[in-house]
């Protein structure tokens, strides 16, 4: 739930990497090959967004240039959330160009362990007492909540399926052109997490 990721958010993540990752799959609904994908390239920093384009195959442990569904999307974010994610660029040790993984393992030029994600939300979890198990909780989680926060707030569905960039062919012929006024999103997501 909301309250429960509010929490969990307030806890100290023992790996920034991690919590900035599970912030994005939260606020932004990004999938955890999309996010390990980042790069400063796919930001826009002064208008708030994302560029999805590619995604890291974990499995091949390779880089597609295309994401899940082949479509690229803009994916408008809170002013924390880019907060959080230039702090992050700053903590690389790594030398930082448009295409450094923002994400980055301690190999250069791979980005980080999808496991890494996944054991460090399962320690909060811990923390918090949430039974991940037993309620079936997965990293994948956060972007069905993400989902669920834009559409219970009224939303369009059409609109958060161009953001969240799932692919269903009988809506096809209903896609309109997402425009630059992400103002209700971004007011969605600035009501999530209150520091």
């Amino acid at each position: 739930t909301n309250e429960q990721a509010q929490k969990l958010f307030a806890l100290e993540w023992d790996d920034e990497r991690a919590y900035v990752a599970n912030l994005v799959a939260y606020i932004g609904g990004l999938r955890i090959g999309e996010i390990a994908a980042l790069t400063p390239a796919d930001f826009d920093f002064e208008r708030g967004l994302i560029l999805v384009r590619k995604s890291f195959d974990y499995r091949y442990m390779v880089l597609n240039h295309r994401t899940k569904n082949g479509k690229d999307r803009i994916v408008p974010v809170s002013n924390m959330l880019i907060d959080a994610v230039r702090q992050l660029i700053n903590n690389n040790p790594f030398e930082i160009t448009p295409e450094t993984y923002i994400f980055y393992s301690h190999r250069e030029g791979r980005p980080i362990g999808r496991d890494v994600f996944s054991r460090n939300l399962f320690r909060q979890l811990d923390k918090l007492k949430i039974d991940y198990k037993a309620n079936n909780i997965t990293f994948h989680s956060w972007r069905h909540l993400a989902n669920s926060n834009f559409i219970n707030s009224g939303i369009s569905a059409i609109r958060v399926q161009g953001i969240i960039g799932h692919s269903d062919d009988s809506m096809t012929a209903h896609y309109f052109h997402l425009g630059d006024d992400f103002s209700d999103f971004r007011r969605v997501q600035d009501g999530l997490i209150t520091r």
